[in-house]
């Protein structure tokens, strides 16, 4: 509960909130922020995942500023180069279904390996995954030959460039052919792939508006909780909206 207050107005202004309950008698005692500053961050933020149902679902990544400061400041006072976190979701039109967020370094935001990491521990959770929908950031080979092993259909967006040649992947080549023929607009309308946006960009977008695209904390360990606690919340938010509504 005080995880949403953090989020939104600070540590100190949970405090605030937590104590002005404590004074109309709807909680028997109030803590104070450094408190709620340690509880926080040891939460452990599970995503849940949908059973009996098949999923449609899509991964894509987005940077978040690992601080707050403007760029004059940055380039004076602080490093030369602003770092970044990477964040990766992977989600439904309602929920998110599961979180990875990294420090952007070279070769450690690797997308589709990501992407595997996900889809596999939804469905060892017992979710059953029908349709992936992502875009041309996906578009390689181990990638394909995992939803081809999971028997997973797809809408991925396939480079210009592609090859037709199989080349250890024939669900790919499969798909650039299709992809070739039909043409970008048909293939997007054949495989509805304008529902990757409610998937993915949708999410982000209100994310980002939400609880901004820029975070608080100064130890890397927490930055990346952070973030990770945004989502979540936005998540939890969504589900408790959809669930008075009905």
């Amino acid at each position: 509960f005080q995880a949403f207050f953090v989020e939104k107005f600070s540590s100190r202004g949970a405090e605030a909130i937590t104590r002005k309950l404590e004074s109309y008698n709807l909680i028997p005692k109030c803590n104070d922020h450094a408190t709620i500053h340690r509880r926080v961050l040891k939460m452990n933020l599970e995503f849940q995942i949908p059973k009996g149902i098949k999923l449609e679902v899509g991964t894509d990544g987005t940077g978040m500023k690992m601080t707050n400061s403007g760029e004059y400041f940055q380039s004076t006072y602080g490093k030369s180069r602003r770092r970044f976190a990477k964040l990766i979701i992977t989600a439904t039109k309602d929920d998110v279904l599961a979180v990875d967020v990294m420090i952007c370094e070279k070769g450690n935001t690797s997308e589709p390996k990501t992407a595997e990491k996900q889809l596999q521990k939804i469905m060892d959770n017992g979710g059953k995954i029908s349709k992936v929908y992502d875009d041309g950031a996906f578009d390689t080979k181990p990638y394909f030959n995992f939803l081809e092993k999971n028997q997973i259909e797809s809408a991925i967006r396939i480079r210009s460039n592609a090859t037709t040649k199989a080349k250890g992947s024939f669900r790919r080549k499969k798909e650039v052919l299709k992809f070739k023929k039909l043409g970008y607009k048909e293939w997007a309308k054949e495989k509805q792939y304008g529902k990757r946006w409610t998937m993915t960009e949708g999410h982000y977008s209100a994310i980002k508006r939400g609880y901004g695209d820029c975070t608080n904390a100064q130890k890397s360990e927490n930055v990346l909780k952070e973030i990770k606690r945004k989502v979540w919340i936005y998540d939890r938010i969504r589900k408790y909206g959809r669930k008075n509504k009905q």
